[in-house]
C-alpha cells in the first residue's frame, strides 16, 4: 500500500501562514464582568462603584438577575482617556531627570 498524500500533509512556508482576520470593532465589544474590571483597572470592586457614584468611571449595563456589566469598548475608552489626562497634566511639572 502506498501512502498518498492529501492536501492536508503539504508543507506550508512559514512566510504564507494565516493570520488571523481584522475584526471590527463592534466583533471586540464584550461584556467585562467587575470582577474583570476591578483586575483591569488594579483597584477594588468598591473603588469601581465609589468613581461611579462620583461620576468618574462609566454606569454598568444591567444584564439581569442583579449582574452588571461593561462593554469592553467603554472601559478601553475610559484608560486611553485617564491616561491622556495624566500625560497631559504632568507636562508642566519638572521632571527629576
Amino acid at each position: 500500500m502506498t501512502a498518498q498524500k492529501t492536501e492536508f500533509s503539504k508543507a506550508v512556508p512559514c512566510s504564507t501562514t494565516r493570520q488571523a482576520p481584522q475584526r471590527t470593532p463592534q466583533q471586540e465589544d464584550s461584556i467585562l464582568r467587575p470582577a474583570r474590571v476591578a483586575q483591569r483597572l488594579g483597584v477594588a470592586r468598591g473603588t469601581i462603584y465609589r468613581w461611579i457614584n462620583e461620576g468618574h468611571f462609566p454606569r454598568p449595563i444591567k444584564l439581569g438577575g442583579g449582574s452588571v456589566g461593561w462593554l469592553a469598548s467603554e472601559v478601553n475608552q475610559w484608560i486611553t482617556e485617564q491616561a491622556a489626562a495624566s500625560r497631559q497634566s504632568s507636562q508642566g511639572r519638572e521632571t527629576l531627570c
